[in-house]
C-alpha cells in the first residue's frame, strides 16, 4: 500500500514541475516588468536629479561663484539621494535570466561610477580641484553609459518605451 502512495506521487510532481518549467519562459518578462512597476518612479526621479547636476555642473564658469558652487553642491545631494533610493533593490530574479541579470549588474556598476563622480565633485565645490573636476566627468560618462544600457535593456525587456535615461 505504502508503495502505491509513493508511485501515484510521481505523476503529480512531475505535473507541477512541467507547470514551474512553463513558467520559466515569463520569468524575464516578469522580472523586468516588476522592477519597472516597483522602481521606475524612483529610476526616473534618478535620472532627472543626474540631469539637474550635470546641467548645474556645465554651468560653472572657469571662476565660479560661492553660491554656483552650494547650488552644484545641493544638486549632488539630491542626485545622490535619488540615485541609492533607485538602486535599492534586493536582486530581480534568481539569475538564470540573462537579460534581467545583465541590466541589473549594469544599473549597480552605473550606481558605483555615478556615485564616485558625485563624491568628485562634491571635493571640487569644496576644493575648486581641476583634479577633482576632470575626475568626476570620467566618472560621470561611465556611470551614464551603463545606466543608459541597463535601463533601456530592462524596459526593452518589460516592451515598453521611455526608459529614464540620463
Amino acid at each position: 500500500m505504502i508503495g502505491c502512495m509513493r508511485t501515484a506521487r510521481i505523476p503529480a510532481l512531475i505535473g507541477a514541475a512541467a507547470i514551474l518549467l512553463a513558467g520559466c519562459g515569463t520569468a524575464v518578462e516578469r522580472g523586468a516588468d516588476g522592477f519597472r512597476h516597483e522602481h521606475g518612479t524612483e529610476a526616473r526621479h534618478a535620472a532627472a536629479a543626474i540631469g539637474r547636476l550635470t546641467a548645474a555642473v556645465g554651468a560653472l564658469g572657469a571662476n565660479p561663484s560661492a553660491a554656483q558652487l552650494e547650488s552644484v553642491a545641493l544638486e549632488q545631494h539630491r542626485a545622490r539621494r535619488q540615485l541609492l533610493a533607485a538602486v535599492s533593490w534586493t536582486q530581480l530574479e534568481n539569475g538564470e535570466e540573462e537579460g534581467v541579470s545583465q541590466a541589473e549588474r549594469e544599473i549597480h556598476e552605473a550606481a558605483g561610477a555615478l556615485l564616485a563622480a558625485m563624491t568628485e565633485i562634491r571635493r571640487y565645490t569644496q576644493s575648486r580641484s581641476p583634479a577633482a573636476l576632470a575626475a568626476y566627468r570620467r566618472q560621470f560618462a561611465a556611470g551614464r553609459e551603463y545606466w543608459n544600457q541597463g535601463i533601456s535593456q530592462l524596459w526593452h525587456i518589460a516592451k515598453v518605451s521611455g526608459a529614464p535615461t540620463i
